[in-house]
């Protein structure tokens, strides 16, 4: 390298790519009810609201909460109602009065105990029962969000009617009514993003023990290539399997660095109410009651870096029996799950067993402490916890569902936190405690699980976690489950994951691997080529049923130097679709950029695409700066992932990535050098097309210089 090229500096600073706008500038947002009318900046929200619904301040200035008040049968029915004396109970209803032109709406509403799904539609009666998020765009393009909220001790829960929105409120226990609270909470904005983060701010702001994801630490295994135990075996699972999965990745060229043993290591028995207990804290006689032996093999012989255990929030699917594990307020309880619940799951109470054996509310701490550490002691490094949404079924004389729960995760976190560093899993935990009562927790399941023998689950599964990222993903961050890497749709889920945020990880069974996918998600080192944020829904995509429709799901998501957006055909049948995007289907994307796709190339322009049934395209929007634009490693899903910083001073660009490979850059002219830290570096430029062909030594973190 000639004595004039310096080294390549460390980056300091990203390349100026979208940004959000200031999202929490003090703005004023008056609110009022006037006339039966909920007003916010002078637009009429709701109508038709009944007297027991005021309105409370919201400091932040985005929005406003709404309080409910008690009702008597005679504010119901007018003089035909005989009482005057306030309702009260454990399951609660009010009318919220009926969205003033609402033109369509996504409501993200609990399916079963555990899980959400994403509706959309134009009629407020079909508006789904357990709805926790509803956001609806009006005819004048503004958007209203309205999300109901936790008041102990009532959970509170939307669905539309004929007349307009109800409020249902529940304690799950009949012993401790509820008759009032803070409710819901309801904003509207321009900007469906920037509305979104606002109100999460207002509402953390406003629940006590409520954190944003942007303020929490995310466990370390999140960057870490997995290997799931699951599919791979089930519940068959034992040492030899785990060995042998270990092997078999390792033979492929991809060797997981974070290993997760799931269900099927559990001392437990099936109870005479038909459900399976936990039985012991150690594990079971395949394990010889350790895993250490497992650990040291998995860390010493094939370089894991973090094994987490699988357990259910109260044992095992049917919780822990007092017969066995004596001490922490053991006890058990007949399942009774809530009126809205029941709605759709009308089994929930036998799932699993009628009966529930679990601490009580003053053992949880002791409880999660002693197993904890005997699984610490003995390698493992973190925990995935299942089978959330159970607990809340658990409620009866506690004092409600809210305190409750919030008593169990304090002590579940607490737990982790002394123990494993803070590495937890939450899953199927979707009722609204986890997302807002998780001070010390940042990774939960979005989705239902990966069904690789289920081809009409594939779709759905995308749809339903971009969609639950837009506000859910303001307070935890995604995980989007496990998948196959040999599977007729391996590439469209590996896609997916690539830009998702979340962690990686297959549950592949021994030798069924296909190296070209993982290499396209896995960087040398054994970490993965991830987002810097949950994935969301895009805008073409928000108020549409990729399902039902002949449109594409579009998901979209950042990198530190550019974005990234998916396309994504989710109908297993049909016909294929010809879409085109822009830099509009990224939100905050401003000035001028480039969009790439395998191979093609778009300046300020529409990029087509045809998409075959469950297809997919990953499309890199890259800002252009002083006629130059970053967009990644050629090799990658989401080649932007893989630069970590830009320094741009207009003449030269310092680009730092985390792994080697092909580079590729746009540029309006043959650069007059590429160099790297030991010299020049080959590359070639294409005068068609503007792009750069870097090549970078791989193996580890490396650098480039390139002179305008």
């Amino acid at each position: 390298m000639p004595n004039a090229s310096p080294p390549i500096a460390p980056c300091i600073a990203p390349c100026r790519i979208w940004r959000m706008p200031n999202l929490l500038q003090d703005e004023a947002m008056p609110a009022t009810i006037t006339e039966q009318q909920l007003l916010i900046d002078g637009h009429v929200i709701l109508e038709q609201l009944p007297p027991e619904v005021t309105v409370v301040a919201d400091p932040t200035a985005t929005g406003v909460f709404l309080r409910v008040h008690p009702w008597t049968a005679r504010d119901r029915l007018g003089p035909a109602g005989e009482s005057a004396v306030p309702a009260t109970g454990s399951r609660m209803d009010w009318r919220l009065g009926r969205p003033v032109a609402m033109a369509r709406w996504l409501a993200c509403a609990r399916t079963s105990p555990f899980w959400m799904e994403p509706r959309v539609g134009v009629a407020c009666g079909a508006i789904p029962r357990e709805t926790q998020s509803l956001l609806f765009q009006r005819s004048d393009g503004r958007h209203v969000l309205v999300i109901p909220l936790l008041d102990d001790p009532l959970r509170f829960s939307l669905h539309g009617t004929a007349a307009g929105l109800a409020l249902v409120g529940e304690s799950n226990d009949a012993f401790t009514p509820g008759s009032a609270g803070i409710g819901a909470f309801v904003a509207i904005g321009d900007d469906p993003y920037v509305l979104h983060e606002r109100a999460a701010a207002a509402v953390a702001r406003h629940l006590p023990g409520c954190r944003l994801r942007r303020d929490k630490p995310l466990p370390d295994f999140i960057d870490w290539f997995g290997w799931c135990t699951w599919d791979a075996f089930y519940q068959e699972v034992d040492p030899a399997g785990v060995r042998a999965g270990l092997d078999s990745l390792r033979a492929a060229g991809v060797p997981p660095r974070l290993l997760i043993i799931d269900d099927g290591w559990l001392s437990s028995a099936r109870m005479p109410g038909g459900g399976h207990q936990l039985t012991a804290f150690a594990p079971n006689g395949k394990f010889a009651g350790t895993f250490a032996p497992v650990t040291r093999m998995a860390k010493e012989e094939f370089g894991v870096r973090c094994v987490l255990a699988w357990h259910a929030l109260l044992g095992s699917w049917g919780g822990t029996s007092p017969r066995h594990l004596a001490g922490h307020g053991m006890h058990e309880v007949a399942k009774c799950y809530g009126a809205e619940v029941l709605g759709h799951s009308g089994q929930a109470n036998h799932t699993w067993g009628a009966a529930i054996g679990l601490p009580s509310a003053a053992g949880a701490a002791s409880y999660y402490d002693t197993w904890h550490r005997l699984l610490a002691g003995q390698g493992i490094d973190g925990v995935k916890v299942d089978v959330q949404g159970l607990l809340e079924s658990c409620a009866t004389g506690t004092g409600g569902r809210v305190g409750l729960i919030a008593t169990f995760r304090a002590a579940l976190e607490a737990s982790v936190a002394r123990h494993f560093h803070g590495r937890l899993l939450n899953c199927m935990s979707h009722g609204s405690e986890t997302w807002y009562l998780s001070p010390g927790s940042n990774l939960t399941r979005f989705s239902g699980d990966f069904y690789p023998e289920n081809p009409e689950t594939h779709g759905p599964h995308l749809w339903t976690n971009a969609a639950l990222g837009l506000w859910f993903g303001e307070f935890q961050h995604a995980d989007w489950d496990m998948f196959h890497s040999q599977h007729p749709q391996a590439a469209l889920h590996a896609a997916a994951r690539a830009i998702s945020g979340g962690p990686v990880y297959v549950s592949d069974k021994p030798g069924r691997h296909d190296p070209a996918v993982l290499r396209r998600l896995v960087l040398s080192d054994g970490s993965v080529a991830r987002c810097t944020a949950p994935a969301r829904l895009g805008p073409a995509s928000l108020y549409a049923d990729p399902l039902a429709e002949a449109v594409p799901l579009t998901v979209w998501n950042s990198n530190p130097c550019n974005a990234v957006l998916g396309v994504f055909h989710v109908r297993r049948t049909g016909t294929p679709l010809r879409t085109s995007v822009t830099q509009d289907d990224v939100p905050g994307c401003q000035g001028e950029h480039i969009l790439y796709h395998d191979g093609r190339l778009v300046r300020d322009a529409a990029l087509d695409l045809h998409l075959e049934p469950l297809g997919h395209a990953i499309v890199t929007v890259a800002p252009v700066r002083a006629g130059l634009a970053l967009i990644g490693l050629q090799h990658l899903f989401n080649p932007g992932a893989a630069i970590t910083a830009c320094r741009d001073d207009g003449a030269t660009a310092d680009v730092s990535l985390r792994d080697g490979g092909e580079l590729l850059v746009w540029c309006t002219r043959r650069p007059s050098s590429v160099d790297g830290a030991d010299g020049p570096l080959a590359h070639a430029w294409h005068a068609d097309s503007g792009l750069l062909s870097i090549t970078l030594p791989s193996g580890a973190p490396t650098a480039c210089r390139i002179r305008r």
